[in-house]
């Protein structure tokens, strides 16, 4: 609330005095208490710096209601009838073992598989509640509580404690010491203890102990239940078939995946702490507030809030007598400052200052954070080292090979590789959580050109004569080709926020597809070479023999992330009106049987977007026989269409080359690619 006339402070004080009970009157949000995510929901008063986004509300209620209507707000929440956007009801099954949806009044129940069990017995079985979802946009996960997890640790250690501890502690003991909360050091000081028998333990069995016990102590971590529901085709998968990921590491297994605490509540919450076991367990999880809220990019807000309370302190602060508690606004940042705000969570990252230890909003990314940067071969920075030693396949699956990132979310590893970010392109300068697109935050006229021409001037006014397509096609457009379609996540291809120029030469040598291909889906490399060549003198590759579409090409024997991203664009409009599409359906078809899920489930949504498809009745987590059975028929249906096509598209007069096609898929690239989002 700010007060309507303009006096000096003096003279407003005296109003207040005067009016004594105004300030009384003003009934002001008092800060949320501190979300405890442990699975008894309990909450806790727990000291922070942090106050709540409905503190923010009363005084700027413009942002409080663009970011209210969010993807950010609705990121993660608490699980209610309000939030939860899948029908909860039936069976799920993976690797032998089923979980049952159960809805009791406004709670969501799941009947599940005691952990280390197949859940085939009653006994073995328990009910979770759902306490949690994140996502509300592409997919929805959930999260419940339950006790650890570690089925083929826990026998050994649960023997322990039995046979060294089961004698005394029984009953009413038992139980205190299982679900009683202790921590770490009052396990051991308990084991210390000089009238204690653990005293006569060997070291082996007095950790076997104390580990069993650290692992039940607080009964309720949040994990992932291990099925999303996938909104877009709204329908469940298991969490293993969202991503990019080797056939081999798929679902013939019924393990709990993420913890909450883990690495999920980073981005997912605002000023996430956790206390942690000695053998690197979480247990009490708080956060200041669940989703992307404004503290997230502003900072945290108490002592600007506690100050802005007080009328005549807010007034001062209005008229600039005094200076309000500092708040960050990105847009007033320096630009590497800027991009650190979203880069805390929209980059691939190495966090060098502890997990769980919020970004200083402000602060440039170092010391808290390394942005990662491409490394073809041995040896590492040291600061990188550990991280690759715990994820070998980082360097090859997080990146193409002329070091672009390929995972959806770490925007800002693209952008600060990109020569426009050094002159002083942000993220915000195309993007705005304020009163831009729902879906994607981009600012009102930014999806055209607008963003570029403003610093590429000359480019812009050369028109065609630069871009060398006509004026109002989509080659025309500058993020076509100068920000493709090269980033996989949520079952999708996504713009390259690495901004940079179509290179055949670079395309040959690494493999990252390029612009050109992408659009001229029927064309090959050494075609995009010579208009590159004749246009801007580009270098020629040394490409023999490359007479045939490269789209077709990386489709049937390039890597994972090459199917992905090509079937995606089998099925981009833009493309299909440059490269015609009575041919596509039939190549398309070939995907449909890919060894991966993701590549699968790309194809089958670009096919739908075909004339006569729309209907396909299509399960890409289908067993491999009914997944050949719809390839079939789809490539009967495009047959009975008589398709045209050139030998460009690996078409002869029959119809599709299948000896060309069958030979191009015997010589794939099977090297494992996983892209983690």
């Amino acid at each position: 609330m700010v007060l309507p006339w303009r006096v000096p402070v003096r003279a407003a004080l005296a109003v207040v005095c005067v009016l004594g009970g105004l300030a009384a009157a003003i009934v002001w949000p008092r800060p949320e208490s501190v979300v405890d995510v442990t699975p008894s929901d309990r909450t806790a008063e727990v000291d922070s710096a942090y106050t709540g986004s409905r503190s923010c509300q009363t005084c700027h209620p413009d942002a409080y209601a663009t970011w209210k209507q969010s993807y950010h707000r609705t990121m993660t929440q608490r699980a209610t009838p309000d939030t939860v956007v899948a029908p909860w009801t039936g069976t799920l099954s993976a690797g032998g073992v089923s979980w049952w949806l159960v809805r009791d009044g406004d709670r969501f129940l799941v009947d599940a598989p005691v952990p280390g069990t197949d859940g085939s017995a009653s006994a073995d079985r328990e009910r979770l509640p759902v306490v949690m979802t994140t996502g509300s946009h592409h997919m929805q996960l959930y999260w419940l509580p339950l006790p650890w997890a570690d089925a083929e640790a826990m026998p050994e250690a649960k023997q322990a404690y039995e046979r060294h501890c089961g004698g005394c502690h029984e009953a009413g003991d038992a139980a205190r010491l299982v679900e009683g909360g202790l921590m770490p050091q009052e396990l051991a000081r308990g084991l210390r203890v000089a009238s204690h028998p653990a005293l006569e333990l060997d070291d082996g069995a007095r950790a076997r102990i104390l580990s069993y016990l650290g692992r039940v102590q607080v009964r309720g971590r949040l994990q992932q239940f291990p099925f999303a529901w996938f909104i877009r085709e709204q329908r469940w998968v298991h969490e293993e078939d969202t991503f990019l990921q080797p056939p081999d590491d798929l679902p013939g297994h019924a393990d709990w995946e993420q913890t909450w605490s883990e690495a999920c509540d980073q981005c997912h919450s605002v000023g996430p702490t956790a206390e942690w076991f000695a053998d690197g367990s979480p247990t009490k999880a708080h956060v200041a507030e669940l989703g992307i809220a404004c503290e997230a990019c502003h900072g945290p807000a108490r002592d600007h809030a506690d100050a802005m309370r007080e009328p005549v302190s807010r007034y001062a602060a209005r008229v600039g007598a005094t200076e309000a508690p500092h708040i960050v606004n990105p847009a007033d940042l320096p630009a590497d400052r800027s991009i650190a705000v979203c880069a805390q969570c929209h980059g691939e990252l190495v966090r060098s200052e502890g997990h769980g230890t919020p970004f200083p909003v402000g602060e440039t990314l170092q010391p808290w954070a390394r942005v990662v940067p491409y490394v073809e071969a041995p040896p590492y920075p040291e600061w990188l080292q550990d991280t690759v030693d715990d994820d070998p396949l980082l360097m090859a699956s997080a990146f193409w090979r002329d070091g672009t990132i390929r995972v959806a979310g770490r925007d800002s590893n693209g952008l600060l590789a990109s020569a426009c970010a050094k002159g002083g392109l942000t993220c915000i300068t195309c993007h705005d959580l304020h009163g831009g697109s729902r879906d994607d935050q981009l600012r009102d006229g930014m999806r055209g050109d607008a963003a570029c021409v403003s610093c590429h001037e000359p480019e812009a006014s050369a028109g065609t004569a630069h871009t060398h397509h006509g004026a109002d096609s989509a080659g025309s457009r500058c993020m076509n080709c100068h920000m493709p379609h090269t980033t996989l996540g949520l079952l999708t291809a996504m713009r390259a926020h690495r901004i940079d120029s179509p290179d055949a030469m670079r395309t040959h040598r690494t493999g990252r597809p390029d612009a050109c291909t992408l659009c001229h889906l029927d064309k090959p490399l050494s075609w995009t070479a010579g208009k590159l060549a004749d246009w801007y003198g580009h270098e020629v590759p040394p490409i023999a023999g490359d007479v045939r579409s490269t789209a077709i090409d990386r489709l049937l024997r390039g890597d994972a992330a090459q199917r992905a991203v090509y079937a995606w664009h089998l099925g981009w409009e833009p493309a299909l009106q440059a490269s015609g599409r009575q041919w596509v359906p039939g190549v398309l078809a070939q995907a449909l049987d890919d060894p991966y899920s993701a590549v699968r489930a790309i194809a089958g949504e670009s096919l739908r977007r075909h004339e006569g498809y729309a209907d396909l009745d299509y399960d890409y987590t289908a067993p491999a026989e009914a997944r050949q059975e719809v390839m079939r028929r789809v490539v009967e249906r495009w047959e009975a269409s008589e398709p045209q096509g050139s030998p460009e598209v690996f078409m002869d007069d029959d119809g599709l080359d299948m000896d060309l096609v069958r030979l191009m898929q015997t010589v794939r690239d099977d090297r494992p690619v996983v892209v983690s989002e």
